[in-house]
């Protein structure tokens, strides 16, 4: 089971909301998997709900298909995960949601989605689990402060480039992020991505791919299902979440250990999140406590992760 960020505080909706939920649920009668839809929250959030898993997505890329003997066909990788016709929303979804887009008003515009959207490139030893996160921050470590003691095998392991850790969101399909983001950059936009389906929780600056902040990405950690500290039991899981953090360039916040829920609250002044955990999902006696709490401000220029 996967945590959902909780409701959207700010205004009420407005009869035209109400009339365009009521066409939405009509048309759901005819093709009832059809589940991306729209929400107006007064003068304040445009909530649109997006399916990044069902409706017109192509299959995603696996990594085992690019290997060699000589390791990563990056070149081809490349060329596939940025091919212009790869789709994950569909034409469908895609041209509905830049109408949604176009004809919102609210202050924030925010879609509620299931993969991140962040780029989260870390680098390909890691992914192919050839070095863990802290003998790789160790190396970078060691390459600069005395780079001569470097071998020859980690050199090889510095050379490799920085890859989508996964191929399953947003990451495998970069030109289908991209019109996204020229979109709402385009409308001046003050956007919010809300995710889940990770396990753990995150907050990422999105960036297009000329370094243009385009908004920001808020992400749920599981309610009760593992994450990355199932994943990597060898490694320490907060050196691992700080480890990520500094790997990814975009990405501000990991907690990739316990599991909970996040509150995001909409202000004419900002966009919260503010992430709630608990030590242990495996008894009845637990302990709460709570995570960062992060927020965007809106208005161009202003358009990224900063503290609450």
């Amino acid at each position: 089971m996967h945590a959902q960020a909780a409701p959207v505080r700010g205004g009420k909706p407005t009869r035209n909301a109400k009339l365009l939920k009521w066409v939405e649920e009509v048309a759901a009668l005819a093709q009832p998997d059809r589940i991306y839809r729209s929400f107006r929250f007064g003068q304040r959030v445009d909530l649109h709900m997006l399916d990044t898993r069902i409706i017109g997505r192509d299959q995603q890329l696996d990594y085992r298909n690019y290997l060699g003997a000589a390791g990563l066909d990056a070149a081809r990788f490349a060329a596939d995960v940025g091919a212009p016709g790869r789709q994950l929303l569909g034409a469908e979804q895609t041209s509905w949601l830049n109408q949604a887009l176009a004809q919102g008003t609210g202050q924030w515009t925010i879609l509620g989605q299931q993969v991140l959207m962040g780029r989260m490139n870390v680098p390909a030893p890691l992914i192919f689990g050839q070095i863990g996160v802290g003998a790789y921050g160790a190396l970078l470590a060691k390459a600069q402060a005395a780079p001569a003691t470097l071998t020859a095998q980690e050199r090889a392991l510095l050379a490799q480039p920085a890859i989508p850790y996964n191929l399953d969101a947003w990451d495998g399909y970069a030109a289908a992020r991209e019109g996204l983001f020229a979109a709402a950059r385009g409308l001046n936009k003050n956007l919010v991505v809300l995710a889940g389906d990770t396990h753990n929780a995150w907050a990422n600056d999105l960036l297009d791919a000329n370094g243009n902040a385009v908004g920001v990405e808020f992400a749920t950690p599981g309610v009760s299902s593992p994450g990355f500290e199932a994943i990597f039991p060898n490694e320490n899981p907060a050196a691992f979440a700080a480890g990520l953090e500094q790997l990814i360039g975009p990405l501000v916040y990991a907690q990739t250990q316990n599991r909970g829920f996040m509150l995001v609250t909409a202000t004419p002044t900002e966009c919260r999140a503010d992430w709630r955990f608990v030590d242990t999902v495996k008894s009845e006696t637990y302990t709460t406590f709570n995570g960062r709490a992060l927020r965007v401000l809106p208005g161009a220029g202003q358009r990224r992760v900063i503290a609450a």
